[in-house]
Parts: C-alpha cells; sequence; structure tokens
C-alpha cells in the first residue's frame, strides 16, 4: 500500500486508508473465490496495511478496522497460506518420488521447503488471529466472533499438523473438541499423534546417547553392550561390566 499523500488532512487520511482496507479485503476474498491465492495473500496483507495506517492514526473510532474484521483478513490470509501449501506439498512429493528420495535428510524427512513455510505463515495469521479476538471485551463478543476463533483454531490446527508439530495440533483440537463437540475425533487423533511423535523423539535422543557413549568408550576399547543393568528388589539399579568375549 502507498503511503498516503502528506497534503490529506488527518480525517482524510483516516478515511482513505479506511477505504483502502475494505476494497483489498473485497479483492483479496474474490482471488480467493476464484483459486488465484498468491494474489489473495497480497490483497490482504495490503488490507493489513491500511489497517496499521488506521492504528499509527489513533483515532477514537477506526472506521473500517476494527479488531473482528481484522481478524478476518488475518483468518482469510491464513487459509489461502494453507491451499498454497497443499499444492506445494504435493508438487514437494512428486519430486521427491521422481528423484528416489533425494530430498531429503539423513532422518528420511522432507527437507523444509516453500510449503512448509507456507504452514508457518498460516499457522502465524490463524495466531493472530486469536490475539485479535481475545482483546474484545467479553462483552462485545458475539456468535460471529466464536465461529472466526473456530475457524482460526482449525487453520492452526491443520498447519501444525502439517508441520509434525502434533503436541501443539492436539491442543488446538482440544480447544476445537471443548467448542464443537464434533471435533472430538480430531482431538483423540491428534492425541494419539503427539504421543506417539513423543516416543519416537525419546527413541531418537537414546540413540544419540547410545552413539556419544560408544563412541567415549572406544577409546578405551569397549562399548554399551559391555555394561549391564539389573533392577534390585528394593528399585534401584546395579550395573556391571562384562568384557567381550
Amino acid at each position: 500500500m502507498q503511503a498516503a499523500s502528506p497534503d490529506l488532512s488527518p480525517e482524510n487520511a483516516v478515511r482513505s486508508a479506511s477505504n483502502h482496507f475494505a476494497a483489498a479485503r473485497l479483492r483479496g476474498n474474490e482471488a480467493f473465490r476464484e483459486g488465484k491465492y498468491y494474489e489473495a495473500i497480497e490483497c490482504y496483507t495490503n488490507a493489513l496495511d491500511a489497517a496499521s495506517v488506521l492504528e499509527s492514526a489513533q483515532e477514537p473510532e477506526r472506521q473500517g478496522a476494527p479488531p473482528l474484521d481484522q481478524a478476518i483478513v488475518r483468518c482469510n490470509r491464513a487459509a489461502a497460506y494453507l491451499k498454497l501449501a497443499e499444492n506445494a506439498k504435493r508438487q514437494v512429493e512428486k519430486t521427491e518420488a521422481s528423484n528416489d528420495g533425494e530430498n531429503r535428510d539423513t532422518r528420511g524427512t522432507p527437507i523444509e521447503s516453500e510449503w512448509t513455510k507456507l504452514l508457518r505463515s498460516a499457522a502465524e495469521d490463524s495466531n493472530a488471529a486469536m490475539e485479535l479476538l481475545d482483546g474484545i471485551p467479553s462483552e462485545h463478543r458475539t456468535e460471529r466472533s466464536t465461529e472466526l476463533r473456530i475457524k482460526a483454531l482449525h487453520r492452526r490446527m491443520r498447519a501444525n499438523a502439517g508441520m509434525g508439530k502434533f503436541a501443539d495440533a492436539a491442543k488446538d483440537a482440544n480447544e476445537l473438541a471443548s467448542l464443537r463437540p464434533e471435533y472430538g475425533p480430531e482431538a483423540e487423533r491428534f492425541t494419539r499423534e503427539a504421543a506417539a511423535a513423543n516416543e519416537r523423539e525419546k527413541q531418537e535422543a537414546i540413540e544419540k546417547l547410545k552413539e556419544v557413549g560408544n563412541s567415549f568408550l572406544s577409546l578405551f576399547g569397549m562399548s554399551l553392550e559391555n555394561f549391564q543393568t539389573k533392577r534390585n528388589s528394593d528399585g534401584t539399579f546395579s550395573v556391571s561390566y562384562s568384557p567381550k568375549g
């Protein structure tokens, strides 16, 4: 968005920014409906730039950009990022399949690519939308703001799940389930995914510790296989050393 002309009065500058916010938001919605997601993101960004102008004007009544409307734009931009992320991920998977996994790191997971960045942007916008909604006084909250929060939570959940952040996705899913019972199955699924991911992380940590231990012990001609633990009757453990045969 271009800066307001210096000859505009404060009132006219606010009115111009307010009009720009509304127009950019509508153009973004049209672009989204047409599947032009990059264009939609640009329009929503322009709308949020206009909202920043309104905030900097410090007007008691910033027409056209109340928190609810800004939250809607943030939530809409998150949806556009998610659409692009889905397309980018499909392209990454297709490329990886044709390259026989050359785009994967040593753990077999996809190297961070464009779709990961898009998911992160979707999560950030969803989070910003919820912060705006949280700032609305409780007496001014409506069914519309509640529905918008559900959308923002759902989009952040999808973004977190796409990035493999299952604990965060489970947290969002459980909050969704508290607002709408129909999200219960998703809450259960992501809770299981989070537990499984946590177990995998534990195993990976143990394997790394074993590697470090074996690397150190190899200096003395030993390995962790030379040491065995035994649980005692009082609940403690004893360690015994057994040289290689």
